[in-house]
Order: C-alpha cells, then sequence, then structure tokens
C-alpha cells in the first residue's frame, strides 16, 4: 500500500484492537442507520480531513487533522441516585476512552 492514510489506519487498527471491537473508517455508521448501527461495541470510527498545498519542485504539503469517534453500547444510569456498583458499570466508556488515550501516546505515527 503506498497511501499514507491506509497505512496509518492499519498502524490504529493494530494498537487499538485490545481496547475496541470495531476499528474502521468513519462512514457516518452511527449517524444512519435503520434499527441499530453495524458495529461491534465499543468501536472507534477514524477520519482524516485535511488539505494538500502545492510546494516547489512538484511536490506538496498535507496538513491533516485525525479524529477517532468512539461508539458505546449504552451501559446504564450514572446518577447519583442509582447504586455505586451500576453507576461503575455505566462509567465504563470512560475507562475505554482513556485506554485509547494512553494506547496513542508515545509517537506511533512517526515515520508516515
Amino acid at each position: 500500500m503506498k497511501s499514507k492514510y491506509s497505512l496509518i489506519l492499519l498502524a490504529l487498527q493494530a494498537r487499538l484492537a485490545p481496547v475496541l471491537k470495531y476499528i474502521e473508517l468513519d462512514l457516518n455508521q452511527l449517524e444512519i442507520y435503520e434499527t441499530r448501527p453495524a458495529v461491534a461495541f465499543p468501536c472507534g470510527l477514524i477520519r482524516f480531513t485535511g488539505q494538500y498545498r502545492p510546494m516547489q519542485l512538484k511536490m506538496q504539503w498535507n496538513n491533516f487533522t485525525l479524529s477517532i469517534k468512539l461508539g458505546f453500547d449504552t451501559f446504564g444510569n450514572t446518577s447519583s441516585l442509582v447504586p455505586q456498583v451500576s453507576r461503575e458499570k455505566a462509567l465504563q466508556y470512560l475507562e475505554v476512552e482513556q485506554q485509547v488515550y494512553l494506547l496513542l501516546q508515545g509517537g506511533m505515527l512517526t515515520g508516515f
């Protein structure tokens, strides 16, 4: 593969696989569906946005943003009125978010 975005996507999939069940390009899977999104939860939907800027000698500069949308199945109520055990289960999405953050640290995308 020659596309930098393809290589970055594959690297992200390999890095995040221990935490997320479904990792794919963001094609609005969480916005456009009939009864349930066609993903496994928790999921990470990746989007690249940016633009190329021409430079000298037939070169281009690409400045892009990579975003990862995390999707979760509903775990429950986080209200202070529910039992502590129920709140802890409902807050599991924050644990997944923290794990994703930690897995993306350390320059995994250097060399691209």
